[in-house]
C-alpha cells in the first residue's frame, strides 16, 4: 500500500515536472518571438529616424537665428526637415498610429510655433524665451522618438 502511494506521488511529481519544463520552453519560445519583433521593428526606428535625429535636425536648427530687424530668421529649413521626417515616418501610421500620431501633433507644434514666431518682431528678453521654447519643442520630439523606440 504505501508502495502504491509513494508510487502515485512520485507520478504526481514526475508529471509537474513535464509540465513546468514544457512551459518554462514555451515562455522561451514566446520571449524570443517578442525579441525577434522588437528587434525587427527598431530597424524601421533607425531606417527612418536615425538621419534626421543626429543630423539634419540638429544642423537644421543651428541656422535659426533672430536677424537685426529683431525677427526669428532661418526657420525654414527645419520647418522643412520635419515635413520630411513626418513623409518618411508614413510606415507608423499604419504599423502604431498612436505613435505616428503623437509625433505628428510635435512636429505640427514646433512648425505652427516656428511659423508664428517668424512673423513677429521680438525684444532680446522675448528672444531667449522664443529660443528655449524652440529647444523644448525639438526636445520633447527627440523624446517622443525615443521612448517609443525603446518600448517605453
Amino acid at each position: 500500500m504505501v508502495s502504491i502511494i509513494l508510487s502515485i506521488i512520485s507520478l504526481v511529481f514526475a508529471a509537474a515536472s513535464v509540465g513546468f519544463t514544457i512551459y518554462s520552453y514555451m515562455d522561451t519560445k514566446n520571449r524570443e518571438k517578442k525579441d525577434n519583433i522588437v528587434n525587427y521593428k527598431s530597424r524601421y526606428f533607425q531606417i527612418v529616424f536615425d538621419d534626421y535625429l543626429l543630423n539634419k535636425i540638429p544642423e537644421e536648427r543651428r541656422y535659426i537665428r533672430f536677424n537685426e530687424v529683431n525677427r526669428l530668421d532661418d526657420f525654414q529649413g527645419l520647418i522643412n526637415c520635419l515635413s520630411d521626417m513626418r513623409v518618411s515616418a508614413l510606415y507608423f501610421k499604419y504599423d502604431n498610429n498612436d505613435f505616428y500620431t503623437e509625433m505628428k501633433n510635435i512636429t505640427q507644434e514646433l512648425e505652427d510655433y516656428l511659423s508664428e514666431c517668424g512673423n513677429k518682431s521680438y525684444d532680446k528678453d522675448d528672444q531667449y524665451q522664443v529660443m528655449r521654447n524652440i529647444n523644448e519643442k525639438v526636445i520633447r520630439l527627440y523624446s517622443c522618438i525615443n521612448e517609443k523606440y525603446l518600448g517605453l
